[in-house]
């Protein structure tokens, strides 16, 4: 099961006077899927969710090796077309569970950060402007020159946005069943599954 550390009951609300606004981070992985059922036990009835893809970028050693094959760049186009139409999809796949999960669609809102290397950025940006009282990423354990180069997605998150940001450890992988969607498998824990 994903552990959640929440400070109190609730995150702090900055805006009192209307349902908290909550949005998830979604990329696919497993941490990101944990990430989602504890966004979905965490809110309430009349809190809205907001389900964010975080597309996976073509990363700059491939854009190197796509430069030096083509002068141009319609491989890039290409490959960033892919993404964002998986990006698009997985953002309807979780869409569909909230609702199977008894989240109202006028709960619901979903969308995909653009494919960009700047996604922490661009996730900053989205809270901002979306006024998200509280965002819920996954841990995904980057570790050695990966976050040297890359950075952490959540840690980035905790420092620079204005809203209470919640990291979800993955639980054991032997504590998960699994559902296959058309973005492939979600593992759930016992509790998700019932």
């Amino acid at each position: 099961m994903a552990e959640v550390s929440a400070p109190s009951p609730r995150a702090t609300n900055q805006h009192a006077d209307r349902p908290q606004r909550i949005a998830v981070f979604v990329d696919g992985s497993e941490s990101a899927d944990d990430a989602f059922f504890a966004a979905l036990r965490y809110r309430k009835h009349s809190d809205v969710l907001y389900i964010v893809s975080v597309p996976q970028t073509v990363s700059a050693p491939l854009r190197g090796i796509v430069f030096l094959q083509s002068l141009n760049d319609e491989p890039l186009k290409e490959a960033s077309k892919v993404i964002k139409h998986h990006s698009e999809e997985l953002v309807q796949f979780y869409l569909k569970i909230s609702q199977e999960r008894g989240v109202p669609a006028a709960g619901l809102k979903g969308c995909s950060l653009p494919v960009t290397d700047a996604a922490k950025e661009k996730a900053v940006e989205f809270c901002t402007a979306q006024q998200i009282d509280v965002a819920f990423v996954g841990s995904r354990g980057v570790s050695g020159l990966q976050k040297l180069f890359l950075g952490s997605f959540s840690e980035y998150l905790v420092r620079n946005a204005a809203c209470d940001v919640m990291i979800v450890r993955t639980r054991p992988a032997s504590a998960a069943a699994s559902i296959t969607g058309s973005a492939g498998a979600i593992p759930l824990s016992a509790k998700d599954s019932q």
